[in-house]
């Protein structure tokens, strides 16, 4: 049996970087971390490290893997229109030390407040929906971050179950300063 072939973690990054930069639209739902666009870089580079590990990254692909990820914030304003749900288990899941856990929930606090932005949880007591994390672009693409890396969806009757299912989970999640609080008394 032949050993997994690396991956390399910063052409993804960027690609998702270039794909963000020229989307009017993106909904993406996160069942068990902050997602990507809205980390801070400590907890990139946590989630970074241990996947760098799986795919067996140089240290120097994950610092510009962590780069081309937290420009991607950049891109969040009145121009475009971002909207995350989040499993509760999201803002619970622990990826990093406390200190750097606390961070990012402070940063999320702060991001919710951007022009463009919206941030929905789905609260712990809701049955689960949907078990694994996609990201929607312009309503006619879905990506997919698997083990094996990066999957895209294009036929139009499986983004639309994608998009039903992100409405479903949006229907399912606490929005604007119910979600603050929520966030906030994690904090």
């Amino acid at each position: 049996m032949s050993p997994t072939a690396a991956i390399a973690l910063e052409p993804i990054q960027a690609s998702i970087l270039e794909l963000h930069r020229n989307a009017s639209t993106i909904h993406t739902y996160s069942p068990g971390i902050i997602p990507g666009t809205l980390q801070t870089e400590d907890y990139a580079r946590a989630i970074f490290t241990s996947v760098g590990e799986l795919h067996r990254a140089a240290d120097h692909d994950i610092e510009a893997a962590i780069q081309a990820r937290m420009a991607r914030r950049e891109l969040i304003d009145e121009t475009r229109q971002f909207e995350y749900i989040l499993n509760e288990h999201a803002l619970t899941n622990v990826v990093a030390a406390p200190a750097v856990h606390s961070e990012q929930l402070h940063l999320l606090l702060d991001c919710m407040e951007r022009p463009g932005l919206t941030v929905g949880i789905v609260p712990d007591e809701v049955p689960l929906r949907a078990h694994w994390g996609f990201t929607i672009v312009n309503e006619v693409r879905v990506e997919l971050d698997q083990y094996q890396g990066p999957h895209t969806v294009t036929e139009p009757e499986n983004v639309q179950r994608f998009r039903k299912a992100f409405r479903r989970l949006r229907d399912t999640a606490v929005l604007g300063d119910d979600a603050r609080t929520l966030i906030s008394a994690l904090i």
